[in-house]
């Protein structure tokens, strides 16, 4: 004895009646390098870089340097200007290995040479930008390139992770975003509208590895379900094809009870349902795909597999189909014809009609659809028939 009360809990299950909201694609994506750490790496040199016309000042380095005082392990906090620094992209160390980004405290016109000594009476931010790559970096050897006397380092990631340098701390992307949003309002109100929309990019776009995190969690939430549940999910399915083989059997039984012919079994997935007349290579495709879900089912009508039966429907002239399309058009049913083939054989589409139904359509569905084809479909068979008498074709 079936428990439908079982399955009324089951299709309550708050991740089935979730709205699939489409994400439109940011112009990382449109360009094809979202996930690029050296992408990533040139926007936060933009944004730390006041000299930028971003608009956004001290936003980002205000964000980073709140974060880092969080994390520093001293109790003072980390001493940094974030009003008189530069922005450093790639800087060689003497081994060779390339710093992501550097922020030095100093003017513009202070910058060092790299090969020479540093002023130990300012302070570094030295960052290592990582997104989906480990942490296999010398970090040391960035740290001891830098020669100034207050310093510290930063790792960018895309999850928490424990560094085992204690000279630098780990800061996810998802925690600067966070705190530059929250931070971001004073300073909305002086930026333009083009850097408005770039800074919004850049955001959503970083923001879009956190979505593929929560997808995960999602896919876990499914597991757990249908590892819980197995047995009714596999339950309700079958009911879902007893139902479909219902409305199969049901349609087969109309089209015996009007003299047609069972052209081919119904597909494995139990949707589709086709019956004609063989002799005169018409056959009409019933598809109940979205019968459960949109509440609708389609029915076509093709000439299929035979050459000279298509050949002789498009050699009819206007004329010739005005009674046809009258038909169809009384009948709302779409005659836009379209082509398909199957290695030899030529099909041809020569009517469609979409119908909506209800629970007391489905409830009595033999009568129903009864009732719609002959009304619709059978005076469109007449003078199918009528129409393939014409020169007196031969269908073979």
């Amino acid at each position: 004895m079936i428990d439908w009360k079982d399955f009324e809990n089951l299709i309550q299950w708050s991740e089935l009646n979730k709205t699939k909201k489409i994400e439109e694609p940011t112009f990382f994506e449109i360009a094809g390098f979202p996930h690029y750490e050296i992408v990533i790496s040139n926007f936060y040199h933009y944004y730390f870089d006041l000299s930028q016309p971003h608009g956004f000042e001290d936003l980002f380095i205000t964000s980073l340097l709140n974060l880092i005082n969080q994390k520093y392990a001293k109790n003072e906090g980390f001493d940094f200007n974030n009003r008189l620094f530069t922005s450093h992209r790639e800087v060689r160390t003497n081994k060779g290995n390339l710093i992501d980004i550097l922020l030095l405290e100093g003017e513009e016109n202070d910058k060092p040479n790299f090969r020479d000594n540093f002023d130990e009476s300012k302070s570094a931010i030295i960052i290592e930008n990582k997104m989906y790559a480990d942490v296999y970096n010398d970090l040391n050897d960035y740290y001891d390139f830098v020669k100034c006397g207050n310093k510290i380092g930063v790792v960018l990631t895309l999850k928490s992770i424990k560094l085992q340098n204690n000279k630098y701390v780990c800061i996810t992307h998802n925690e600067l975003l966070n705190e530059v949003t929250r931070q971001s309002l004073n300073y909305l109100l002086s930026v333009s509208e083009r850097q408005i929309a770039i800074f919004k990019d850049f955001i959503r776009n970083l923001q879009s590895f956190y979505r593929n995190q929560q997808m995960e969690l999602e896919i876990e939430k499914h597991i757990d379900f249908f590892f819980n549940n197995g047995n009714k999910v596999k339950q309700l399915f079958e009911e879902y094809n007893n139902f479909l083989l219902y409305l199969n059997k049901t349609i087969e039984q109309v089209a015996l009870s009007l003299h047609f012919d069972l052209m081919t079994k119904r597909s494995s997935a139990k949707k589709t349902s086709v019956f004609g007349i063989e002799a005169s290579s018409i056959g009409w495709w019933i598809y109940l795909e979205d019968i459960v879900y949109g509440k609708t089912f389609t029915i076509d009508l093709w000439i299929q597999q035979n050459n000279s039966a298509v050949n002789h429907w498009k050699s009819l002239s206007e004329v010739e189909l005005k009674k046809y399309l009258e038909l169809a058009q009384s009948s709302s049913i779409s005659v836009k014809t379209s082509s398909g083939s199957n290695d030899r054989n030529i099909w041809r589409k020569i009517g469609s009609k979409v119908y909506n139904v209800t629970f007391n359509d489905l409830n009595d569905f033999e009568n129903y659809f009864k009732n719609i084809f002959v009304k619709d479909w059978l005076p469109l068979r007449d003078e199918i028939l009528e129409l393939q008498k014409i020169n007196k074709t031969i269908i073979s």
